[in-house]
């Protein structure tokens, strides 16, 4: 009995600390404890009160990062506030701890507007990279609540790296044209190859676009598309080939009809997706295009001609 009464005397005394080394701030750097469904909340809550008893010192290094704040801006890239590099050197043991800051508490008094918007885009870009589903609700409720681009950018890019059914989902339907959130989403999912995700991607840039979403739609192909990056996946090589050709082929059928700063993204995703199959459809838009359409196909074309030609490692 006495074994037991100093197990529980010690059991509360841990369970104070961690409450009391928890900080009392009302809102995380990007969303409040509220934008989670219940469910993830509370499940992620229980995972993140476990963690701070395994590993406090990890929790004090997530909030100990000041990269964004004035007095660092020296040391960061073009004296601009930053902070992903930093979260993300914390290694995996941190992602509790970021989505802790990101969705429950977070101290941003003295935080001026750039600050604290690169504070909650750092914390979700090493999210984003960990690609750990446990940060999903996060996430997808950053993407889908988040009144900032940024934060909605990140976040999608992370959905597209996790990439699992419920994930693509999310994206997929946000990107058809009248959502806000459409660019978001179609450039997330060129992180994640899939048929489902290139048919949506192939659909879109077909459409009549305005520059931008047609730039952002051919970036996501070819980066779907990417040689490198569908070997990085080992992917099976039947639906490799099936999403190359699909992204290939979609970005040929654009680049007659595409204003010239489209064209440009155009050509740049073909060089990454490297198909043979968009030769010959080059060939038919160097014949019936204009003039300067018919330039820029034909040194497309060569460019992939000699691309194609490099020995394979």
């Amino acid at each position: 009995m006495r074994t037991f009464g100093k197990w529980v005397f010690g059991s509360v005394v841990a369970l104070a600390a961690v409450l009391v080394a928890r900080p009392s701030f009302a809102e995380g750097a990007v969303l409040t404890p509220g934008a989670l469904e219940p469910a993830a909340r509370s499940g992620l809550e229980a995972q993140i009160a476990a963690a701070r008893a395994r590993r406090p010192a990890t929790f004090r290094a997530v909030r100990a990062v000041d990269t964004f704040r004035g007095p660092a801006l020296t040391q960061s890239r073009h004296n601009q506030p930053t902070a992903a590099r930093a979260f993300m050197r914390l290694g995996r043991d941190a992602l509790l701890p970021m989505l802790e800051v990101i969705a429950w508490s977070a101290d941003l008094r003295g935080l001026d507007e750039a600050q604290k918007r690169a504070l909650g885009d750092g914390l979700l870009q090493a999210v984003a990279v960990a690609r750990d589903p446990r940060a999903a609700p996060v996430l997808g409720a950053v993407f889908s609540k988040s009144q900032d681009p940024r934060f909605v950018a990140t976040a999608a890019a992370g959905l597209g790296m996790l990439c699992r059914p419920e994930d693509r989902a999310l994206l997929l339907s946000h990107a058809d044209a009248g959502s806000s959130r459409r660019a978001a989403a179609l450039a997330g999912m060129g992180h994640c190859r899939s048929v489902d995700v290139v048919d949506k991607l192939t659909a879109a840039l077909a459409e009549p676009l305005d520059d931008e979403t047609a730039q952002v739609t051919a970036r996501a192909l070819g980066y779907v598309g990417s040689t490198w990056a569908l070997a990085s996946v080992k992917l099976d090589a039947k639906q490799a080939e099936v999403i190359r050709t699909k992204a290939a082929t979609a970005l040929v059928l654009a680049f007659s009809r595409a204003s010239a700063p489209a064209r440009r993204a155009i050509a740049r995703a073909l060089l990454m997706v490297e198909h043979p199959s968009a030769l010959p459809l080059l060939r038919e838009a160097e014949r019936a295009s204009s003039p300067s359409v018919r330039t820029e196909a034909s040194a497309l074309r060569a460019r992939l001609v000699k691309n194609l030609a490099r020995p394979r490692r």
